[in-house]
């Protein structure tokens, strides 16, 4: 490999949202991107705003053989891949006893076994030294009420996120999780459009780039963790290390929560 050689990462979710906000950065960065998604249209926008070094590789992650299918795709095009980002994400708020049993299914297997697949298929080709960024999200370490198969989800996503990083130490390959809070995404809209937990806004939303720049620190540093906000990391860490004060400190956050909420709407519609 020469010095114009490009490096290669591979992302799932690459559409739109943080997704693509991370594949903007990248191909900025001189990467070849290959963009996964279930979105062909949204990949098809994507590769006309990046160019060349965009290569978008339709995917339903929720189906093992178009896993694999795109996967192969990959390594065919690029022979050995330097980064991989596994940010495909979806979640169906509402109550755990009313939770439709596909949607439950859906939600545990794009955000759960979606990434730890993805992974296991690519780390034959995955370069030492090498990066792996999970796009976990502050719900894998703080409880979301209404949330509960996606909190499941992101607290299972953490922990082979930490599992994996001890396994792969030694090899070179350097493991992270990023953790949004609110994100600026129609993800977020959807979400609180049909009664998705008012937590998400005790910080307020930040743009999608805001967590794009957390992943390209993740892949430049290779800490295990990064949160867009210190405050978040160490506050909900605290209040897990006690879970059951959990539930006393529940009313009072989503309080918070609810007024940050207005007042957030309030300013963006002003």
């Amino acid at each position: 490999m020469n010095s114009t050689t490009p490096r290669t990462a591979l992302v799932t979710g690459a559409a739109s949202g943080i997704g693509l906000a991370i594949s903007t950065r990248l191909v900025a960065a001189g990467y070849q991107v290959a963009m996964l998604d279930i979105n062909e249209v949204g990949l098809h926008n994507a590769r006309a705003q990046l160019g060349p070094l965009a290569m978008p590789v339709p995917c339903d992650l929720s189906d093992y053989e178009s896993l694999l299918a795109a996967v192969k795709t990959v390594e065919d095009a690029f022979g050995t891949l330097d980064v991989l980002i596994n940010n495909a994400g979806v979640v169906t708020p509402g109550t755990f006893e009313t939770s439709p049993p596909a949607a439950i299914s859906r939600d545990i297997g794009l955000n759960l076994i979606a990434p730890i697949r993805v992974t296991h298929a690519v780390l034959k080709f995955l370069k030492r030294p090498g990066s792996i960024v999970n796009t976990v999200s502050m719900a894998g370490i703080l409880p979301l009420k209404d949330e509960a198969v996606y909190t499941a989800s992101k607290f299972g996503l953490r922990g082979f996120t930490l599992t994996l990083a001890t396994e792969l130490r030694s090899s070179g390959i350097r493991v992270s999780g990023v953790f949004p809070s609110g994100v600026q995404t129609p993800m977020l809209e959807h979400e609180m459009k049909n009664g998705g937990s008012v937590l998400n806004y005790l910080s307020p939303p930040v743009p999608p780039d805001a967590i794009a720049a957390l992943a390209m620190r993740a892949i430049k540093e290779g800490k295990l963790e990064y949160y867009a906000r210190f405050s978040d990391g160490l506050s909900c860490r605290l209040a897990l290390a006690f879970p059951w004060i959990f539930p006393l400190l529940y009313p009072y956050l989503e309080r918070e929560g609810a007024a940050a909420q207005r007042k957030f709407l309030a300013k963006k519609t002003s």
